[in-house]
């Protein structure tokens, strides 16, 4: 019966395996088999003109004569005027076709997308191809990398491809035809310590281009040890952080010790003027740690700063800072954390878009925002607050991430995508610090009820999904206890329930049901929306 079913378990991780590393071979093979019967130029079946990002050198180069060679018009973007005109020259001797050189630096941020959208959006672009990236010149730890280097790789890896599609999807989508490739990196099969931004930045654009996209005895012996592989390590993912915790609570009944002397005095938490962030400050303050409340509404954290002391007795300080504001804030913030015995830092503060949307139908702004915010701010704050750790040789790093970053999340591309940046990010992390004494733990919760998930019950049928929300009190009652004890938890038990059961679902399916799931919140939030604006107005 046990070696049954162990076989049915080994059928299907075997079958699962087979589609996610087959279906591209296979795919390959008909569509090539197909265009021998029915040739058409890439012309004709996507547009006129391909884009390509990063295309002065290297796999751009590459695509740009590739695409010519194919008879398309080429529109080379990269930052060297130079070597993009020698490029464009080569082309056109070469194939005969049209060229256009676009002069854009990505890491300078959003000044450059007006200057990208008037010159793009006007040509008939039928391919996008998003390769412009950056690295490290070496692997290095999360806070020897520069400032201006992180800001390079947020701005390039993570925002190019991001506002590019936005801006060029919406025109392909009224052609009914288009193509966009999104060239990632096998850094995004797993977390990747000292090159621990750039794997998070490479999971981003897989997760980003997923959702974007959606979609014998013998033998029997042989299945039977692929279903012991696959139990085994479906056990220890999902078993390993409730056994870890229970026997860290043991050795905490015997070797009882106060936070703040185990890591240190304060504890910062990021967006901390609500929801998840207000819960940690008061976690942490009734076990004795004084706090730093960071967030953008001054009189919400000194509302929250006064209900700490007034209940807990501890020190707290205020430092207002709005995160979507980008790099500007990080001096201020770098000036009045680093003096301070720094033990715990929560980073907690994170947006959303306020219905499901594709990612053509956000704005920029709010685009921006999300990556300044979900992918940016841990990633500044662990540069400026890491060394001083390290060189006490103590602390901990607590990132809230998401059970989004469990699977890409079509309608939640964007905000999917800066969750797998920030589990790829936070364990990569772990790595780095545990050396030095300091640990890392990651948070991946499932819907808490606080301001963000008010989309869910706001203006549309199911707003008795409230009933099933865990509110922010029940998770913290379960998210503290792992503090100090896991480093990966999805801090309520039957959150981790929910992921348990996510990861028993090959990704494709777990893409397909998600992007069903919330077009079905999008489009309901739609039609309550026409409802509500046809609705007669009265006095």
């Amino acid at each position: 019966m046990f070696c049954s079913v162990l076989t049915w378990i080994g059928l299907y991780a075997g079958a699962v395996w087979l589609y996610e590393n087959l279906r591209t071979p296979v795919l390959l093979l008909l569509q090539s088999l197909k265009q021998l019967v029915f040739r058409q130029k890439l012309s004709q079946r996507y547009g006129k003109w391909a884009v390509i990002t990063g295309a002065s050198d290297g796999i751009g180069k590459g695509y740009a004569h590739y695409l010519a060679r194919q008879g398309m018009a080429i529109v080379l973007v990269a930052r060297n005027e130079a070597k993009l005109n020698k490029v464009a020259d080569e082309i056109k001797a070469k194939y005969g076709v049209e060229t256009k050189v676009v002069v854009a630096d990505f890491s300078k941020g959003r000044e450059i997308y007006p200057h990208l959208q008037k010159a793009l959006v006007p040509l008939d672009i039928g391919i996008l191809v998003n390769n412009v990236g950056v690295s490290h010149d070496t692997p290095k730890y999360v806070d020897e990398v520069s400032q201006d280097a992180l800001w390079d790789l947020i701005n390039v890896n993570v925002a190019a491809a991001t506002l590019l599609c936005n801006i060029l999807a919406p025109p392909m989508k009224q052609r009914q035809r288009g193509l966009i490739v999104n060239v990632s990196s096998i850094a995004s099969v797993s977390p990747s310590p000292c090159l621990t931004t750039y794997a998070a930045s490479k999971a981003y654009m897989t997760y980003f281009s997923a959702a974007i996209t959606c979609n014998v005895k013998m033998f029997c012996s042989v299945l039977t040890w692929i279903g012991l592989y696959a139990g085994a390590v479906w056990l220890y993912e999902n078993l390993r952080t409730p056994v870890l915790l229970l026997l860290q609570s043991l050795k905490q009944l015997v070797f009882r010790q106060k936070l703040s002397r185990r890591y240190g005095k304060w504890a910062v938490i990021t967006g901390a003027s609500d929801g998840i962030g207000k819960g940690y400050a008061h976690y942490l303050a009734r076990q004795g740690m004084a706090i730093v409340l960071v967030a953008r509404n001054e009189a919400k954290l000194n509302k929250v700063a006064d209900e700490i002391k007034a209940k807990y007795g501890v020190e707290t300080k205020v430092v207002v800072a709005d995160f979507s504001k980008g790099r500007e804030i990080y001096p201020h913030l770098q000036k009045a954390l680093v003096p301070l015995d720094i033990g715990i830092l929560v980073n907690n503060v994170g947006v959303s878009h306020d219905t499901p949307k594709y990612v053509d139908e956000v704005s920029q702004d709010a685009l921006w925002d999300l990556i300044n915010v979900n992918v940016a701010a841990a990633t500044l704050l662990c540069n400026i607050l890491a060394p001083p750790m390290k060189q006490r040789q103590r602390g901990l790093i607590v990132n809230v991430s998401s059970i989004a970053s469990v699977s890409p999340s079509p309608c939640l591309t964007t905000y999917a995508a800066s969750k797998a940046y920030m589990t790829y990010f936070s364990v990569g992390l772990q790595k780095e610090l545990s050396p030095f004494g300091v640990e890392v733990q990651t948070v991946r919760p499932s819907f808490v009820h606080t301001n963000m998930t008010d989309f869910l019950i706001k203006d549309m049928k199911n707003a008795q999904f409230k009933d099933y929300l865990v509110n922010v009190d029940s998770f913290m009652a379960y998210a503290g206890c792992t503090i100090g004890k896991v480093d990966l938890t999805s801090g309520h038990w039957s959150h981790g329930l929910q992921t348990a059961g996510l990861y028993l679902l090959p990704e494709f399916l777990r893409v397909f049901i998600l992007g069903l799931v919330n077009k079905k919140i999008r489009d309901d939030f739609h039609v309550q929306r026409k409802k509500k604006d046809e609705l007669p107005l009265t006095e």
